[in-house]
């Protein structure tokens, strides 16, 4: 065997280094045993054992309920016995009534003291109210202690004598398989560590130890080679660390800029309006915040395209940025909508600087191919503090401000006063955009209807037509009507998204309530269109798509547009009329005599029924000039073999009047007022519901 020289001894011997280890697993192993896991063990037995006992008495007590109720004793003293007699450690056991009458034993048992080794369990006996009694058990768990504590000498004993086994077996293996070969392996590593790659190592053994050794020769020859190669790999991972800190960078850049313009984005400025509020809480500090928005841009997007518009925002946001300060935040809000943000500024400076910005948009020109394009902007401003309110009602005060200053001739700033009715209006409206978002995408909408009754030849009839109606229900399941928020749905462009919304949901309620092969009246929902949609290729394609989809029933849809929608949009109107209309869709021109328009127009429009304005129907039994222009009305539509139709009928003297007339149909609150549609298409459902819980309620 090959031994080292006297430089090379260690300080400990391997044999100790291995065997102390050993003997100190042993005795945490042993203490660990002893100290921690057999406590554990014993409590876990004796948990165990209470909560079977538990779960026994509680199973009693179960079983004891109907004696209980009827007033057995005789089978309470038999079940109590048999548990007794199984159950050899159980001690006693006692039941009282819920009055604390002993039922069991008959006497009093002798008082039972409480020990390490005895104790007691209460249960309660109910049943779906207060405890018919109480069932008290005392328990003798000494013979279950001693057994446990026997489990413990005997496997105590056991792992002492199996560790002493272990540390002679392991010692004597370390020392014979792996020290001595370590040994040899130890001097040969030395050797090569001193740079020595040439020397031979002795000792290989056919083993595992002898593949260590020969592999020390093959890491011989190859530690140059590594080093070499390691250095590189230093050298690639700067650069690869290098590169992800860059891309980092990009990734949070993009995250809160514009990718056209380069400016703060929307989400940023949000960020940092929020952050100004936070200041104004700390230190009383008040800022600025303006709402731009480019006047005349549209044209040059509708004349040269998305790509010239992309030029002009860029070129004129850079010349933004150099005019405001260094510490203030230009960002792009979205389309040509800028916002700006001045932290610890009053509203007079801030104008100044609004001035400078607004002077710069009304001189910029851009060209494009030869065209020269001016243009300006409208800017709404607000000085807010902590007080004032959140980010939403800041940015939407400036921007009903900014809304304002475009109403009043453009290229002009105009400053947001909580007093200013106009702008309070206006911002109101904004507010209302923000419900009506929520109430489609929590589908807070809500459907009603409301009778058209035929009247003609004097007769009336049970009404089969219907028109669609909407309401908003509030989260506190307050009902709003359309006309406190139809204006800023159409101002602010949702209005074209609610009436979708109307017909897939009027679609899908006709068309459940036609799957039924038991209905047998057939019933006809008229939907109120807009003009704002009328006048959209896009929201007509998608109602026709939409018919394709449900296929309502021939004769089933009727579609109302305005007189005024008709008019101003007619060649859209008449393309989807005749598209509809092979749809099997009847269409009502609704509000007509409100834009006295010419009657010519009736001939162009393929309209099925007239309803005739309500402003000419509410005193028609009073005013001699509303009866004749009704009378005119309807005779000019029954002679092109229209139908008519009149609103708002509230008495039965103007019922009168408009049989004398000879009117078709009439609709108001003298008939009925609004209801849920569902309440139409599925009452006979909702009445057998509402009786299961009555039944269920009983």
């Amino acid at each position: 065997m090959f031994l080292p020289t006297s430089n090379f001894r260690p300080k400990m011997k391997l044999r100790a280094k291995l065997f102390i280890p050993l003997a100190l697993f042993c005795l945490c192993l042993a203490g660990y045993s002893h100290f921690i896991w057999l406590p554990k063990y014993t409590d876990a037995v004796l948990n165990e054992y209470q909560t079977n006992t538990k779960a026994h008495l509680k199973t009693a007590a179960e079983g004891l309920i109907p004696s209980l109720l009827e007033d057995r004793l005789a089978n309470i003293y038999d079940n109590l016995d048999a548990l007794l007699h199984q159950n050899e450690k159980w001690l006693s056991i006692t039941l009282y009534s819920s009055d604390k009458t002993l039922l069991y034993p008959i006497d009093e048992p002798e008082p039972i003291e409480l020990s390490d080794t005895v104790f007691r369990y209460n249960q309660a006996v109910r049943f779906d109210g207060p405890a018919l009694g109480m069932l008290t058990l005392f328990v003798d768990v000494k013979e279950v202690i001693q057994h446990v504590k026997q489990l413990e000498h005997e496997f105590l004993l056991t792992l002492y004598s199996f560790l002493v086994v272990v540390i002679i077996s392991i010692g004597t293996i370390v020392e014979f398989v792996v020290r001595r070969p370590i040994q040899a392996l130890a001097y040969a590593s030395s050797r090569l560590s001193m740079g020595d790659y040439h020397s031979n190592i002795p000792g290989q053994t056919q083993d595992e130890i002898g593949d260590l050794i020969h592999s020390f020769e093959n890491m011989r020859d190859s530690i140059k080679a590594y080093q070499e190669k390691l250095k590189g790999e230093i050298d690639n991972h700067k650069q690869t660390t290098d590169e992800l800190i860059k891309q980092k960078e990009k990734a949070s850049y993009q995250a809160s800029h514009d990718a056209l313009t380069g400016l703060i984005n929307r989400r940023e400025f949000e960020k940092r309006v929020n952050n100004a509020l936070d200041l104004s809480r700390s230190d009383g500090s008040s800022h600025v915040l303006l709402y731009i928005d480019l006047d005349q841009f549209k044209i040059v997007n509708d004349t040269c395209g998305h790509v010239a518009g992309d030029m002009l925002l860029r070129q004129l946001s850079s010349l933004l940025q150099e005019r405001v300060r260094q510490h203030d935040t230009l960002a792009r809000l979205g389309g040509d909508e800028f916002g700006i943000l001045f932290e610890y500024c009053n509203m007079g400076a801030a104008i100044k600087i609004a001035e400078l910005l607004l002077d710069t948009a009304r001189e910029f020109r851009f060209k494009w191919e030869n065209k020269l394009f001016s243009i300006g902007a409208s800017i709404g401003a607000i000085e807010f503090t902590a007080q004032t309110g959140d980010y939403f009602y800041i940015l939407s005060a400036a921007d009903s401000a900014c809304y304002s200053a475009k109403d009043q001739g453009r290229n002009r700033i105009q400053v947001f006063k909580p007093e200013d009715k106009e702008l309070n209006r206006r911002k109101g409206e904004m507010l209302w955009v923000t419900r009506l978002i929520q109430g489609l995408q929590e589908n807070r909408f809500v459907l009603y209807c409301q009778p058209v009754h035929r009247i003609s030849n004097g007769e009336s009839r049970p009404a089969q037509h219907y028109e669609v109606l909407l309401r908003l229900k509030e989260n506190n399941g307050t009902i709003v009507t359309p006309n406190k928020f139809i204006q800023s749905a159409e101002r602010y462009n949702i209005i074209s998204k609610i009436d979708l919304w109307v017909v897939v949901n009027t679609l899908k309620l006709l068309n459940e309530y036609y799957s039924n092969p038991n209905r047998t009246d057939a019933i006809r929902l008229s939907i109120n269109l807009s003009g704002v949609s009328l006048g959209d290729a896009n929201i007509l394609k998608k109602i026709e798509q939409l018919f394709n989809r449900y296929k309502p029933p021939m004769g089933s849809i009727g579609i109302e547009i305005t007189e005024t929608a008709a008019i101003q949009k007619l060649p859209q109107a008449l393309r989807f009329m005749r598209e509809m209309k092979l749809h099997g869709c009847q269409f009502y021109l609704d509000d007509f005599g409100s834009g006295l328009s010419s009657y010519s127009y009736l001939k162009s429009i393929p309209a099925d029924y007239i309803k005739i304005d309500g402003t000419f129907i509410r005193d028609i039994d009073k005013d001699p000039v509303d009866y004749a222009m009704v009378k005119s009305i309807n005779d000019i539509c029954h002679v092109m073999g229209k139908k008519t139709i009149a609103e708002f009928v509230e008495t039965e003297s103007i019922v009168e009047k408009l049989v004398s007339l000879g009117i078709d149909y009439a609709q108001g609150y003298h008939f009925m007022q609004p209801f849920p549609l569902v309440e139409l298409l599925f009452a006979d459902e909702l009445m057998a519901m509402d009786e299961r819980e009555v039944s269920l309620a009983d």
